[in-house]
């Protein structure tokens, strides 16, 4: 070999050593990046795509498909399609052909175009080469098929469609529209599916349908849901929709609801967008959701226009109708609740001094405001406020001291009374006692040593604790350091049997109350065993299913336009709109014996 070519051949070596040392180098830095995103660190994944060059590797695709997946995370699905332009699908290896192809279906139903990622899923299913992608794909199939579908146009996608899978899909997911659109031809279609065909998933969405079709039943009303299916509150979300699905399906009476389901990422942007979208494209009765405050007031704003309800699942903030009055809180309000428990502190149980300890967040002082506000309209004012810090972990022990020494200034007022048959004040102006009377007044020897923190107080009648989320971990734990005698009252957050079922706990909250609209239906007496599950999201969305199902067929029309609007039949939950647009259906319950009951209350 002469020096030139073998100058060549060493260069060309090294060049592809250097390739393959690339190539691996940006294998590892894709592995990070899919990481960061079943990690939820979306920001991050991206970063590590931009700052690598990918455009002449083998990984390009790779790379598009990962920053693609990680700006749907973000909820940016603009961003998301726009990376799509880049990738050259018909390259994509079949693995990652089945990814995207699923990718780009959960991007245009988060956007509510269902029958677009109908089409996706289908390109999906044709490619799949493993169980758990043709599984992810089924748990689509599932969701989809009852949505709002173009009739015609899934006609026109079983004509151009090559696969029998595919086509018994597609003719379950018309003869869905068509049962909606009580179309004529709808049995026909329905007996051309083949039931041992139909993936797994999608057999009880088959068997609903052939029971709806033989007893004649019809499909009602068709509600929005704005949810944050993925994000912070993602659980809670899944939770409370499963609950209106189940409530659906479980319901006897002849109409039932269409759900169209729409992810808003828990973000106010995809909130408007999803709230537009359902209004003008699908064409809604109503919207049920959001979750938080501020995607609520998004959702207000963005319909403040339109004569449509929206059912707020956890605001319990009636100032949201002066933006919207369309608005139903189907959680009461905090008025409404801390007008029933100021009720039943005052005139029911008749505490004269009552204290508050509370966190000092926004919730937990629109709480104690709500509460003050009632006491104040029944001429109460509490002896004590005090305020902890909603930090983790929470301290109370600097709380229980102030208050005790309150206690110990209130006690002597009501022992100097009870001695002189004379009120404290003019006890003072009357004469000085001196050091030797007090000790003699008591009882108690001048040299005597008091431990006053084991003294056990019963001079404050009653505690409010309403509890911000998570603060029951750290409060119900410290309740014992008090060492107070006293009659506890709290918020629904405290609805936790199996928490303040605890050994360190349950001593020391017997008989406290709660104000809450939960009302379980499983009762001994006026009594229920709880079950954790009968107080969650998913029972919760259950028993709104199953209001709005009853009242409609009641009423023979959507309920919230006619006069009768409350119901009492609900497993968990009823709901009274009977005067206005929040729940009054108030109760109050009452910790006893590691059971929870429900309690007789009188109004004024």
């Amino acid at each position: 070999m002469n020096p030139m070519k073998k100058i060549l051949f060493i260069l060309f070596i090294s060049l592809a050593i250097a390739q393959n040392s690339n190539e691996e180098y940006l294998q590892l830095e894709l592995n990070k990046a899919v990481n960061d995103i079943n990690s939820k660190k979306f920001n991050n994944a991206i970063s590590r795509i931009d700052k690598n060059d990918f455009s002449n590797s083998i990984f390009s695709n790779h790379a598009l498909v990962i920053k693609m997946k990680a700006f749907h995370g973000n909820g940016d699905l603009e961003k998301a399609l726009s990376v799509r332009k880049n990738i050259s699908v018909h390259t994509l290896e079949p693995n990652l052909n089945t990814i995207y192809n699923i990718e780009m279906g959960d991007i245009f139903s988060a956007m509510g175009f269902f029958d677009k990622s109908f089409e996706y899923y289908l390109l999906a299913n044709k490619s799949n080469v493993d169980s758990k992608s043709n599984k992810r794909i089924n748990q689509r199939f599932k969701k989809l098929v009852r949505m709002e579908l173009d009739e015609q146009q899934i006609g026109l996608l079983i004509l151009t469609e090559d696969s029998p899978k595919n086509i018994n899909i597609l003719m379950l997911a018309q003869s869905f529209s068509m049962a909606r659109n009580n179309s004529t031809n709808l049995k026909d279609v329905f007996s051309s599916i083949d039931y041992n065909m139909l993936p797994r998933e999608l057999r009880s969405s088959h068997r609903y349908l052939k029971k709806n079709i033989s007893t004649n039943n019809s499909f009602g009303l068709k509600m929005g849901v704005v949810l944050p299916l993925t994000g912070q509150n993602s659980v809670q979300a899944k939770a409370f929709l499963s609950g209106l699905q189940e409530g659906n399906e479980l319901s006897s009476n002849s109409n039932k609801i269409q759900f169209i389901v729409v992810d808003n990422y828990g973000k106010q942007l995809n909130t408007v967008r999803a709230c537009n979208d359902l209004i003008n494209f699908h064409k809604v009765d109503a919207i049920i959701g959001p979750f938080s405050e501020q995607n609520l007031i998004s959702a207000a704003t963005a319909l403040s226009n339109y004569d449509i309800p929206i059912f707020a699942p956890k605001s319990n903030n009636e100032s949201i109708h002066s933006i919207n009055k369309n608005v139903y809180l189907l959680d009461s309000s905090l008025d409404a609740k801390n007008q029933v428990l100021a009720n039943h502190v005052v005139n029911n149980l008749n505490l004269e001094k009552v204290a508050i300890i509370a966190p000092r967040t926004k919730e937990g002082v629109e709480e104690v405001d709500s509460f003050l506000k009632e006491m104040d309209r029944l001429n109460k004012e509490p002896v004590s406020i005090q305020w902890y810090e909603n930090t983790d972990p929470i301290d109370l022990r600097d709380l229980f001291k102030n208050l005790r020494e309150i206690a110990w200034e209130i006690n002597a007022q009501d022992e100097y009374q009870e001695f002189l048959g004379v009120d404290i004040d003019l006890l003072d102006s009357m004469f000085d006692v001196e050091a030797d009377e007090v000790y003699d007044i008591f009882d108690i020897q001048e040299d005597e040593s008091i431990d006053s923190t084991k003294v056990i107080l019963e001079s404050i009648d009653g505690i409010f604790f309403p509890l911000a989320d998570e603060g029951l971990t750290y409060v119900g734990a410290q309740i014992s350091l008090s060492n107070l005698q006293t009659q506890l009252l709290g918020n629904d957050l405290w609805l936790d049997l199996d928490f303040i079922n605890q050994e360190t706990i349950s001593p020391h909250i017997s008989g406290m109350y709660f104000v809450s609209t939960f009302n379980p239906k499983y009762r001994i007496g006026n009594e229920f065993d709880y079950d954790p599950k009968l107080n969650n999201l998913f029972h919760y969305g259950l028993d709104f299913a199953q209001f709005i199902i009853e009242v409609e067929n009641k009423n023979n029309s959507f309920f919230f336009f006619n006069e009768s609007k409350t119901n009492k039949i609900s497993n968990t939950r009823s709901f009274d709109f009977s005067n206005g647009m929040v729940n009054k259906d108030i109760n109050i319950l009452q910790y006893s014996n590691r059971r929870i009951i429900r309690t007789t209350i009188t109004t004024e």
